[in-house]
């Protein structure tokens, strides 16, 4: 679920990793997505969460 949250110019994390860079990471991020897509791995919370400001930076990921 975390790969497919993009940051404010649209990016994805396994697109930033290619960007900069980091290919083994770029690939890694990609197998791991891929596995988890094939043993329909689908994480779901017990219960809902409101969105929330991140913990590290204060920012609300939501408004970019």
């Amino acid at each position: 679920m975390a790969l497919r949250v993009r940051d404010c110019q649209n990016r994805t994390a396994t697109e930033l990793a290619a960007e900069n860079g980091h290919t083994a990471i770029a690939e890694e991020l990609n197998r791991l997505e891929a596995r988890r897509q094939d043993e329909r791995l689908f994480l779901r919370p017990a219960s809902p969460s409101p969105r929330r400001p991140s913990q590290d930076s204060g920012l609300d990921l939501a408004l970019c």
